[in-house]
């Protein structure tokens, strides 16, 4: 049985993906050396976007900030 917060008629795409190799975030701020995991959220329906987060593995990560 499917059961929802927001409305029993109401889907939502969640698309992952990996990127091999290095990706920079936050602006150049720190880069992902290898295999970021790339989560976004679409609304079935509208195809509008919820947002996108992005992972990156233990050790993988190389920050520029202070």
């Amino acid at each position: 049985m499917y059961k929802s917060s927001i409305s029993n008629d109401r889907m939502v795409w969640i698309v992952t993906g990996f990127v091999q190799g290095e990706l920079r975030m936050s602006r150049g701020r720190s880069v992902c050396t290898d295999n970021a995991k790339l989560v976004g959220l679409i609304d079935a329906e509208t195809g509008d976007s919820f947002g996108r987060s992005i992972h990156c593995p233990p050790n993988n990560q190389i920050n520029f900030m202070p």
